[in-house]
């Protein structure tokens, strides 16, 4: 009978532990997908372009990716 009462009482531990992890998992995937929008939003290219000729002198050169060349060495 003792066993019996203390593997329901371990199982019943393990049940709420498992639910605890279940709903952070669910929060952070949530919270993950809300850093992608921002993230989306912050690093537009229009929002960027805007905020360099608020705040940036107008000596300051935009580039496009024509101009930039990567060095693919490996």
């Amino acid at each position: 009978m003792a066993s019996v009462h203390f593997l329901k009482n371990k199982t019943r531990e393990i049940e709420i532990k498992t639910e605890k992890i279940s709903k952070n998992i669910i929060f952070m995937q949530e919270n993950i997908e809300v850093q992608k929008i921002e993230y989306g939003f912050l690093a537009s290219p229009e929002r960027i372009s805007n905020l360099a000729k608020k705040y940036l002198s107008n000596d300051y050169i935009f580039l496009t990716s024509e101009y930039i060349k990567l060095d693919e060495k490996k």
